[in-house]
């Protein structure tokens, strides 16, 4: 029986934690840094949508960035909300 099931695409932040969709993460691009929410994962890059003043690099269809993933470090809740708090809203 060949295995019809399809296999989610994973990637993995710098440090090796598992990046899924939903999860925010901070994202080096050019030479800049933003914080971002994955709105999409394939099996070589990421679609981050940054949100706030510091999110320079959104696309023209307002849908987020392709980043690869060794330039991701994933969020842990605390460090999210904080800048939710200080910074403003998340992606519209």
């Amino acid at each position: 029986m060949a295995d019809t099931e399809k296999k989610k695409p994973t990637q993995v932040d710098i440090l090796g934690q598992p990046l899924e969709v939903g999860n925010y993460a901070a994202v080096g691009k050019g030479n800049q840094l933003f914080i971002g929410k994955i709105v999409k994962v394939t099996p070589k890059m990421m679609r981050v949508k940054g949100f706030g003043s510091n999110a320079p690099y959104q696309s023209r269809s307002d849908e987020g960035c392709l980043v690869y993933s060794n330039n991701t470090i994933l969020l842990s809740g605390e460090d999210t909300i904080t800048y939710i708090l200080k910074y403003g809203q998340l992606g519209k």
